[in-house]
């Protein structure tokens, strides 16, 4: 199932561009050209549309021009609710053999388990090369209820992925009866929020003042073993003696915890499920807890909602793409609540906080490389502190994802998921 969210696909697309190797820079050799300009923002799955065009823009290198320009289209027709990408390059060297294969080819390319080969032959074998990722594509291409084909010309190759979309706006509109521009939290909300990150701990107390959430009711711990460990007992004992008040959760999944006895990782999500299912009803239904990670899989995602009310992204958020986020989970969470005068109230002077105060500065992540580069030089078994290291690589992921959407960041964020696993990668000190 697409697990859907506010997507701005222009920005998503130039990102995966950006990821690919090349002599030229990314706008020069893959641009990214959308109809109309800018796009409006879809609800969407973006890990869907992200493979999909990985793939394509992958294959348009290695069978296309050696060195030449991959251009990427996206039409949007409101009228229709259709999204059209499409994937251009010019023919690579063995162009030739599969416009000999006719309207077939286009078949064998999608078919899974086959692959695209030339006509020629050696010692009775057939040689050619095969197009990586068609199933693939068009699994996905299908779960998002749309199709791809691929164009083989004399000149040139198409990839093409329509797909119906609805616009994050009327998507908005349709679920709920309020304008999210006017909606503001009540006036008698906390904001309680934990990481175990000293960056993450600073942009979380910026995401509740940006939500409207005063700063004398903001509360962000984290800091010790003790807070993450005590984390539990303290919202109960708070929310217990508040009874008259909301609560806004947001909680770190991976909240690591260094002891004398070792280190070890407490799941912020499995807190959340605790808190929830220890307090009473009516203290449970005064609070909406979500899940702030890292982790971008549909399966992780599925997994928080499950634990808690929903799940935040950790990336630089403006303040108007946090109230997006935030007021569908709110609303539909209180929409029983009464008219909107008891469950609001106007922001409070934090509503002319920075926007760029919630983006991080990659000075401010020395500390955790340093941590890092210090558990590599120690002298034993590097294999025996892989878990650590890969702890320690988590949470710098999470905040290279918090500096925003660079072309350095991307493949920063690329490489570290790509170590992900239960074993110290053989390339591990070459990555790094």
């Amino acid at each position: 199932q697409p697990m859907k969210e506010r997507v701005d696909v222009a920005t998503l697309l130039r990102g995966v561009c950006g990821q690919t190797r090349s002599r030229l820079t990314s706008k020069e050799r893959f641009p990214v050209v959308t109809t109309p300009d800018p796009l409006p923002p879809f609800l969407f799955d973006p890990h869907l549309l992200k493979c999909i065009h990985r793939h394509a823009i992958s294959n348009a290198c290695k069978y296309g021009e050696n060195g030449g320009e991959v251009l990427t289209t996206v039409h949007f027709d409101p009228t229709y609710g259709m999204l059209t990408m499409t994937v251009q390059n010019r023919p690579g060297e063995r162009h030739s053999e599969i416009l000999k294969l006719g309207r077939s080819a286009s078949e064998i390319v999608f078919a899974e388990g086959k692959t695209l080969h030339g006509c020629s032959s050696k010692g009775g074998r057939t040689v050619g090369t095969p197009i990586h990722g068609g199933s693939i594509m068009r699994k996905c291409a299908k779960c998002i209820g749309g199709d791809c084909s691929i164009d083989f010309r004399q000149d040139r190759t198409t990839f093409t992925l329509q797909c119906p979309v609805i616009p994050f706006e009327v998507a908005l509109k349709a679920q709920t009866t309020f304008d999210v521009k006017r909606f503001q939290l009540p006036e008698n909300t906390w904001g309680i929020g934990i990481d175990d990150s000293k960056i993450q701990r600073k942009l979380l107390e910026r995401l509740f003042n940006m939500a409207g959430v005063r700063s004398d009711r903001i509360s962000v711990l984290g800091k010790d073993a003790n807070e993450i460990r005590g984390f539990t007992d303290f919202v109960m004992g708070f929310v217990e003696h508040h009874p008259d008040d909301f609560f806004l959760l947001i909680v770190d999944e991976n909240l690591d915890v260094e002891e004398p006895t070792g280190h070890s990782t407490v799941s912020g999500s499995l807190c959340i499920q605790a808190i929830r299912h220890l307090l009473l009803p009516e203290d449970e239904r005064r609070m909406l807890a979500l899940v702030r990670s890292a982790n971008d899989s549909s399966h992780d995602n599925a997994v928080y909602n499950s634990r808690a009310h929903g799940c935040l992204p950790k990336k630089p958020l403006k303040k108007d793409g946090l109230m997006e986020l935030l007021a569908p989970l709110w609303e539909k969470r209180y929409s029983r609540m009464g008219p909107d005068s008891e469950r609001r109230a106007s922001f409070s002077s934090n509503a002319s906080l920075a926007e760029s105060d919630t983006q991080v500065n990659a000075s401010e992540l020395m500390d955790t490389i340093n941590d890092i580069d210090d558990l590599i030089a120690r002298g034993d078994i590097l294999e025996d502190r892989w878990k650590l290291i890969w702890e320690k690589l988590f949470t710098l992921k999470g905040d290279i994802l918090s500096i925003g959407n660079t072309k350095t960041s991307s493949c920063a964020v690329e490489t570290i998921s790509s170590m992900r696993g239960p074993s110290l990668p053989d390339s591990f000190l070459e990555k790094w």
